[in-house]
């Protein structure tokens, strides 16, 4: 298996290549069991449970409110990532969605499952800044 070093030091005009697809597929893999032990062990933490004090309650209430948001965080991110597999098999991984171009090594390094490269992901978040 090779590292992450060894990948960088690949030469651009062989990128996803066989190699670099194992790798990433491997790291999406792993990624994708983590977030659903993750979420295997939320699922306890939800639970509501009883209490004679309401302070207790409350605290108990916030609690869970933080948890159920992680929750639908992790979800989020786990159909990424099984999108991102997806676009393994089909071929279509590190390709940005919105030009074609390559999204870059680095870039999946840090978030396997991104489907844009830098640039378009800045459109994107600046559109959606200006719609609110």
């Amino acid at each position: 298996m090779i590292t992450s070093d060894d990948l960088l030091a690949q030469p651009y005009d062989d990128y996803m290549n066989d190699q670099q697809l194992a790798f990433f597929n491997d790291r999406l893999l792993s990624k994708a069991q983590d977030l659903r032990d993750r979420l295997n062990a939320h699922q306890h933490d939800v639970e509501i449970e009883r209490h004679p004090d309401e302070a207790d309650f409350a605290s108990d209430e916030e609690e869970r409110a933080v948890t159920v948001k992680m929750i639908e965080r992790d979800r989020v991110t786990l159909g990424q990532v099984s999108h991102a597999l997806e676009l393994i098999r089909q071929g279509d991984y590190g390709f940005c969605k919105e030009t074609g171009e390559p999204i870059g090594l680095q870039r999946l390094l840090l978030v396997p499952e991104s489907v844009y490269c830098v640039e378009s992901m800045r459109v994107i978040e600046a559109k959606g800044r200006h719609q609110i």
